[in-house]
C-alpha cells in the first residue's frame, strides 16, 4: 500500500527581537519607557505588549558572597572593568569588602551597580578559642590543660619550655601556694608548700612562670598567623593558684590584620580601596 503523501513546511524563520524593535521604532510604533521597557503600540481595541521578557539581558545582575580573600580577589580580577570600585569597612571585630564591578564611571556614565561581590573576614577557630578564654579565671588544672591543648600556638615559652611548665603545674596540684615574687627575667617565682594531708610531710619549693606569653595566631581564615602577646596573670586564693591571661590590645591586632588584607586587595586588583560602604 502506498504511503500517504506528506506535506512538509520549512522551519519558521528565527525572529531577532532587537531587529523587530528597531523596525517598530522606524515606524514610530515602539516606545521606550522611562523604566527601561520597550512597548509596541497596537491599533485601538488591542492591548500593549511588553517585549522585555524576550530581550537578552544588557547587564549582569549578580550578588556573589565569597568566604576567603583569595576567592574574592580571583572573582574581582576576572570581572573587573575600568569602572569597578571596591569599598571596605574595618572595625575592631574584623573587616568586610564590597566590589561594585559595574560602578558608575562618572556623572556622564551612570551604571546600574547590579553586579557585586562581597567578602567578610571570618575568624579562625584558634582566634575564637583564644579570645573565648581571655580574662577568664582558670584553676591550676584547667590552665595546664588549656596550655597543653593549644601548645602549637605558643612562640615563647616555646614548645619544650611550655611542656615542662605544664608538667610541673600538673605535678603541683596538691600543694599550697604561699607567695609570688617578680624577677628581672620577666617571670614570677611562686613559692609553695606540700599538702601534709596528701604528702605526709611538709616541704617547700618554687616554680617560675612567665609574665608575658608570645603566640602566633591567624585572626582570619586563609591568612597567615599574626604576632599576639598576652600578660599571664595569677592570684592565690585560699592558698590555691588561679590563672588567667589578658591579650594585649586585641582590637589593634584585628585592625592591623584587616588592614593587611585591604592593602593586599588594592595591590592585587590594582583598584584603590575606599573605606566605607554603599
Amino acid at each position: 500500500m502506498p504511503e500517504p503523501y506528506k506535506i512538509t513546511q520549512p522551519n519558521p524563520p528565527m525572529i531577532d527581537v532587537k531587529e523587530l524593535l528597531q523596525a517598530g521604532r522606524n515606524l514610530n510604533a515602539v516606545v521606550d519607557l522611562d523604566g527601561g521597557d520597550s512597548v509596541v503600540l497596537l491599533p485601538q481595541g488591542m492591548s500593549v505588549v511588553s517585549l522585555a521578557p524576550y530581550l537578552p539581558p544588557d547587564f549582569i545582575k549578580q550578588n556573589v558572597a565569597l568566604t576567603h580573600a583569595d576567592s574574592f580577589l580571583a572573582y574581582v580580577k576576572n570581572f573587573k572593568s575600568g569602572a569597578t570600585q571596591i569599598f571596605a569597612a574595618v572595625t575592631d571585630r574584623g573587616a568586610s569588602f564590597l566590589a561594585a564591578l559595574d560602578y558608575h564611571g562618572g556623572e556622564a556614565s551612570p551604571d546600574r551597580v547590579a553586579h557585586r561581590a562581597t567578602y567578610t573576614c571570618q575568624p579562625t577557630v584558634e582566634w575564637q578559642t583564644w579570645m573565648g578564654r581571655d580574662r577568664k579565671e582558670m584553676t591550676q588544672e584547667d590552665f595546664a590543660l588549656f596550655l597543653e591543648e593549644n601548645e602549637r600556638l605558643f612562640l615563647a615559652p616555646n614548645g619544650a619550655e611550655l611542656l615542662e611548665l605544664i608538667t610541673t603545674l600538673e605535678g603541683k596540684s596538691h600543694v599550697n601556694f604561699t607567695s609570688g615574687m617578680r624577677l628581672q627575667s620577666r617571670s614570677v617565682r611562686l613559692t609553695f608548700e606540700e599538702d601534709t594531708d596528701v604528702r605526709g610531710g611538709v616541704g617547700t619549693g618554687q616554680i617560675e612562670i612567665p609574665q608575658v606569653l608570645s603566640l602566633a595566631i591567624a585572626p582570619f581564615e586563609g591568612e597567615v598567623p599574626y604576632s599576639v602577646k598576652a600578660r599571664l596573670r595569677y592570684k592565690i586564693t585560699s592558698r590555691k593558684l588561679v590563672f588567667w591571661y589578658e591579650t594585649i590590645t586585641p582590637h589593634l591586632i584585628v585592625r592591623d590584620a584587616a588592614k593587611l588584607i585591604v592593602e593586599r586587595v588594592s595591590t592585587e586588583t590594582g583598584i584603590p580601596v575606599l573605606m566605607g560602604s554603599i
